[in-house]
């Protein structure tokens, strides 16, 4: 059994709704089986390497053995409703978080004076700096952030990729696009704040959050193989 043999196993468990950890707890019980069977047979006085061939062959067919362990498994919420849960989710999560993210910026304007009237120029220039600040987390860290987790938890998962292709794309696409805006004006200007959502196209937004998700995708593919170093060598 070679470990392209053995990923395509641990594919098949995570795809049928199995759990990452169950997953790999059965391959670690799977290396403690045939580890007490090779060091049966070479009690027995077999070679390493007939002891080797013995044990594999007594460990049977794994897809078989993978059939058996997902027969009575029910599968992952994830699993059985990838649209709503791996596509659409994540972008309506996104669009949740403007609710805290508008509260931070506007809650210091609404205890200094209600709606949304600065009293001084330094209650201003506070409340914009911050306004700045949390706009820009928004924007460069928080939606980088989902884009990593959803790509990372995807592949981890096995979760079918054309709803994780998908489900990446559009909230790329969304974060990308949308942003959250406040503006506040001078107190003696006479005018009014606004706070508001609006939506547009930032092919830079665009392209780095989907570069960040190339990226983390090949890592999470180096990791996923680096796994496998978990069950030793001999096993193969």
């Amino acid at each position: 059994m070679d470990r392209h043999e053995l990923l395509q196993y641990r594919a098949a468990l995570l795809r049928a709704g199995l759990g990452y950890r169950r997953v790999q707890r059965h391959l670690r019980e799977l290396q403690d089986h045939y580890s007490d069977l090779r060091q049966q047979a070479e009690l027995r006085g077999l070679t390493g390497a007939e002891a080797a061939r013995e044990a594999r062959a007594a460990l049977g067919d794994l897809d078989s053995l993978g059939r058996e362990m997902t027969s009575n498994v029910v599968s992952s919420v994830w699993h059985r409703h990838p649209f709503w849960l791996v596509t659409l989710l994540p972008s309506f999560v996104y669009v949740l978080l403007f609710v805290p993210i508008a509260g931070v910026v506007v809650a210091p304007a609404l205890l200094a004076k209600k709606q949304l009237t600065l009293q001084t120029a330094a209650d201003w220039l506070y409340s914009s700096s911050l306004t700045d600040f949390v706009i820009w987390q928004q924007t460069w860290v928080v939606l980088p952030l989902l884009v990593c987790a959803l790509v990372m938890f995807c592949m981890r998962n096995q979760l079918p990729r054309r709803h994780a292709v998908a489900g990446v794309l559009l909230l790329c696409l969304l974060g990308s696009g949308s942003r959250f805006f406040l503006d506040l004006v001078p107190p003696d200007s006479g005018q009014l704040n606004t706070l508001g959502f609006s939506i547009g196209y930032n092919k830079y937004r665009l392209l780095l959050n989907l570069a960040i998700a190339g990226l983390v995708a090949c890592y999470c593919s180096v990791r996923e193989r680096r796994a496998l170093q978990e069950v030793p060598h001999d096993i193969t």
